[in-house]
């Protein structure tokens, strides 16, 4: 279940997040063992923990939906995002991931 708090994703996201970040692993064929994609979603959970989790989950259907790529998308990749979700999280085309 997605959630707006308002503010930034909590540890109880982890779950959502690792739906959305799935759904961009599986997307962009992010390769590895199941334990190295689990630390991968983990470091952009922390990455991106800052940000709303709607707003994270909106932007990465976005760069399904609009975007496609042949790579898995760092987070310098997100600045692609439609504006409409920019509009709640400018900031995450900064994201160092």
């Amino acid at each position: 279940m997605i959630r707006w708090n308002g503010g930034r994703m909590v540890d109880a996201d982890v779950v959502a997040f690792q739906g959305a970040f799935n759904l961009l692993a599986t997307t962009f064929r992010l390769y590895g063992t199941k334990s190295d994609k689990e630390l991968v979603c983990d470091s952009y959970f922390k990455a991106l923990r800052r940000f709303p989790l709607a707003v994270v989950v909106k932007a990465a259907e976005d760069l399904v939906a609009k975007h496609p790529a042949r790579s898995f998308p760092l987070g310098s990749g997100l600045d692609r995002v439609d504006a409409t979700t920019r509009g709640d999280a400018r900031d995450l085309k900064a994201c160092a991931c």
